[in-house]
Parts: C-alpha cells; structure tokens; sequence
C-alpha cells in the first residue's frame, strides 16, 4: 500500500477511491510515495464513522521499515489506520474472501478418458495464487500418469481466471486460452467415481470447490421387438456420451430413412422416433375383394387402413373381420 500526505479522521470522510480494500490473510508492506519504506503504526479496526469496532479487539502495531503487516488473525471486517513518524497516511479495509468456481457447462458427469473444465465463478480479488489438489471420493488426493501428487499445486489467477501454471506442474492439468482450468481424465488417475477439484487462495485460505463424476464408457440401445406397420419405431439410448452426437442406424428401413442423426442430452439419454413409409406390399386377393395401398402410401378418411375397396353387402360381415385381421398384422 503506497500513501501520500495526510488522511481524513473518519473513513467515511475519505474518497472510496482512497480506500485500500484488504482481504483477512494477506500481508500488506506500506510505503510513502516520498521516503519509501518507514516506520509506521498500524491502529485498528473501526467502523465507517471511525469509531472502535464492537465484539473485535482492537490493536496499535508499530512495523519497522520494510516489515509486512499481516492480517491473519486479525478482524476478518473493519477499517484501520495507517500513519508514519509525519501524521502521513491513510484508511484501508479489510474484508473477508469470498469466491466459487464451477464445471464450465454446469456438468455433473464426464466419460471415464474425456476431458472438462472449472472456471472462476465469482472472485472479490483481483489476482494471486490459489493452490489446487484433487480429492477422490475416499478424500485422498489423486496422481496423474507420472505419478505426480496432484496436492496444493500452485496455479495463478487474475480477474479474468486462471493465468498459468508452473512448468512443473502435473500432465493432465492446462490453462487454456479463455483462462478455465482443463482436466484430462486420461492423463489424470480418474477412473469410475466421484472427485472434488478443491482450490484453495494461497493467501487469504479461502476455499472453493467443483464436484465431478466420471463414468465408465457404455451404450445402450433398445427399442420394442415388434412394431405394428405403419407406426413410430421408439428407440431408447442411454450412455456416457454427455452431450455428444450420436448417429442411429436401423437396418431394413428404405435408403435414406435408415440413418438419422441426434444430440444427446446431458445425462447421455435420448428418445428418438423414426416416422417412414413403409415400402409398399403387392395386391392380395380376399375372396373375390382387392385391397391395394394407395399410390401416395397415405390413406384417406373413405379408405383407411385396414379396410378393402369393396364393402358390399352380401360380404360385408367377412370383409369387416377380415379388415380387423388386417388391423392385427395377421
């Protein structure tokens, strides 16, 4: 914190602007924008109006040159006061830290070899370390393909995310160039389970976490065995393939309608409904009655399904039972 000339007596006199915002855990080294480092007094904290702060208890330090004020331990809220040896200084605040991140895409489930991300959510900071590690579901911390502990691994990080990575940090673990943090479940010793990316600021201790599970790689397929012609065919699939595309093939139906192309939801599950027209059946003869598909395959109110051109009356009784054979696929 670098400061200049006198202060007001109240922090609620002072310009927002003039406020230095600190955060419970960081340390602060003061400076004089005319003799650099001196000693000064450190006296707090008091409230806005500059009073005392009730239920906190309240301390006059005095710091040598270049010594760091630590906050740790101090009020986690409140302001405090600065001045050297001239009566020059200023007001800062000290606040708690606060931030979250989450899996980018709100994802709950990755397949076991993909990948996924964790972004910064919300941060109060502006920037500075966080140490990350990764939990399995026991509470150990993991290893990737090198056997690299992946515990408290130093990652940096600005208003915008993530920055960068030691270059010895574990295989497995990148910042990309949106700034989220990726995780290769490839690279990394995460099979079938439930893991906890923790991230903790390496100064303040505060402390988010992301919660992932990955899945085993599967795919199931089903549909009823029979299907009356002429009606939807309904197929299930259900899988580890969240979010992806996927192309569904049926054997036997007409070039063209054969193959469709889906999106699977976030849980790997989909509905598909495959509507077609079947290929058109040869004339069959019923006791002197013809019955034919019509030319369009479709069939009108005078001539539905299931019906024959010809419902005289001396047949109408058998061509009735016949039209519910029909009917039945008999």
């Amino acid at each position: 914190m670098t400061y200049s000339g006198s202060f007001a007596d109240k922090p609620k006199q002072e310009p927002a602007t003039s406020i230095l915002t600190v955060y419970g855990g960081e340390k602060i080294i003061f400076l004089s924008s005319l003799n650099g480092s001196v000693p000064v007094v450190v006296t707090g904290p008091y409230t806005k109006e500059g009073e005392k702060y009730s239920g906190e208890p309240f301390k006059k330090e005095s710091l040598e040159p270049g010594k760091a004020w630590d906050s740790e331990g101090k009020s986690k809220e409140g302001y405090f006061e600065i001045a050297d040896q001239f009566n020059a200084g200023g007001w800062f605040e000290m606040i708690k830290h606060s931030f979250t991140v989450e899996v980018v895409g709100k994802r709950k489930k990755v397949q076991e070899g993909k990948g996924f991300h964790i972004q910064v959510r919300e941060n109060e900071k502006d920037g500075g370390v966080m140490k990350l590690s990764i939990e399995d579901d026991d509470g150990y911390s993991i290893t990737n393909c090198a056997g690299t502990d992946i515990y408290e691994l130093t990652i940096g990080y600005d208003n915008n995310g993530f920055t960068d990575l030691p270059a010895e940090t574990a295989r497995g673990i990148a910042v990309d160039a949106d700034q989220t943090l990726s995780f290769d479940t490839a690279e990394l010793d995460m099979t079938k389970g439930k893991y906890t990316i923790i991230l903790e600021d390496s100064a303040t201790g505060s402390e988010a976490t992301a919660v992932i599970n990955v899945e085993e790689r599967f795919l199931d397929v089903s549909c009823d065995k029979e299907v009356v012609k002429g009606d939807e065919i309904v197929v299930l699939i259900a899988s580890s393939f969240y979010g992806e595309e996927a192309r569904l093939t049926v054997a036997g139906l007409p070039e063209g309608e054969d193959t469709t192309t889906v999106m699977l939801d976030d849980e790997g599950k989909k509905k598909v409904r495959i509507a077609h027209r079947w290929p058109p059946v040869r004339a069959t003869e019923y006791h002197g009655h013809r019955r034919r598909p019509p030319r369009d395959g479709v069939y009108h109110d005078h001539q539905k399904r299931g019906q024959p051109y010809c419902t005289g009356n001396r047949h109408g009784r058998r061509s009735r039972a016949l039209a519910r054979t029909i009917r039945r696929g008999q």
